[in-house]
């Protein structure tokens, strides 16, 4: 694999688990900040409003097991209650699909899905994450779809540096946060063209995640459609939520984005040099409608050194 295909997959892992990194000594009762009235609710809480919901991203860090637990605990109970209607991953790329809707009916285990689907060859995910999540689909019988692209399609993406028509979710305010974060995570030494690549590769992954989950809305099973992702991905200002609502208007969206947080942080007073303590959901409000605060995982990260 080239040099520049390895930095290609590297962001595809590090954008979404970078951020704060501070570890969480103990789980606050009301662990989730809701952006709609501004204020901490419980998990109970936010359970009774995912119903409502016609599309719900759970935006994860990767390498994170408790945003994998929270992930599966919110899609069985939306199975419990009859109302989880279909499941998009990231983790499952296109070229899977066909596999995947064989599976059902033939696939009679967890164990057995994971050699039906060839897992031991795939890189990156982790099957302890997400293999419960795919079975409780397929036992189910509740459509489960491949939300990412191919390798084939990603390198075609970064061999050319064309940048999309400047509409929806292609205007630069939202390309220009995803370029920003792109540089940042490769230390700030990337090239102009490979840049204006991964983003076009940044965001037809978030496309993919849209149109897939837009699809299961037009089905005929009535629910919530669940997109499991990483947590830039499920963002509601920059991510895949935007292609959402610009593909299908009058869907409604919603975004749970797990953040590794400290208790509190530090916030510089505007126009001075002066630092007052702040709560851990400033400054990322607008990431989406609940931040569910957790630990971080306890792995080593890529940095810059």
């Amino acid at each position: 694999m080239s040099k520049l295909l390895k930095l290609s997959w590297l962001f595809c892992f590090y954008s979404v688990i970078s951020g704060c990194a501070a570890t969480v000594e103990k789980q606050s009762e009301k662990p989730i900040w809701q952006q709609q009235n501004s204020q901490l609710i419980t998990e109970a809480d936010l359970l009774r409003k995912l119903p409502e919901v016609d599309v719900l991203y759970l935006g994860e860090a990767h390498d994170n097991p408790v945003h994998h637990q929270h992930q599966l605990a919110i899609l069985e109970y939306l199975q419990t209650k009859g109302k989880l209607a279909g499941v998009v991953m990231e983790m499952l790329n296109s070229d899977q699909q066909a596999k995947i809707d064989q599976a059902y009916g033939k696939v009679k285990s967890q164990a057995e899905l994971y050699n039906w689907l060839e897992w031991q060859q795939v890189k990156g995910w982790q099957w302890d994450f997400y293999g419960p999540m795919m079975w409780l689909a397929i036992k189910n019988n509740i459509p489960l779809k491949a939300g990412n692209i191919t390798r084939k399609q990603i390198m075609e993406l970064y061999h050319s540096s064309t940048k999309p028509k400047a509409e929806g979710p292609y205007i630069d305010t939202i390309r220009e946060p995803l370029a920003k974060r792109i540089e940042e995570a490769h230390c700030n030494k990337i090239d102009q063209k490979s840049l204006v690549a991964m983003v076009n590769i940044q965001q037809a992954r978030d496309k993919k995640l849209a149109e897939e989950a837009v699809s299961l809305k037009n089905g005929i099973k009535k629910g919530v459609k669940v997109v499991i992702t990483g947590s830039f991905h499920a963002r509601k200002d920059v991510g895949s939520p935007q292609f959402v609502q610009w593909l299908a208007p009058n869907v409604k969206v919603a975004s749970v984005i797990f953040v590794e947080s400290n208790e509190d942080q530090q916030a510089r007073v505007e126009g001075t040099n002066r630092y007052v303590s702040a709560p851990w959901y400033q400054g990322v409000e607008q990431w989406g409608d609940w931040l569910w605060r957790t630990p971080k995982a306890d792995t080593d990260r890529p940095d810059c050194g």
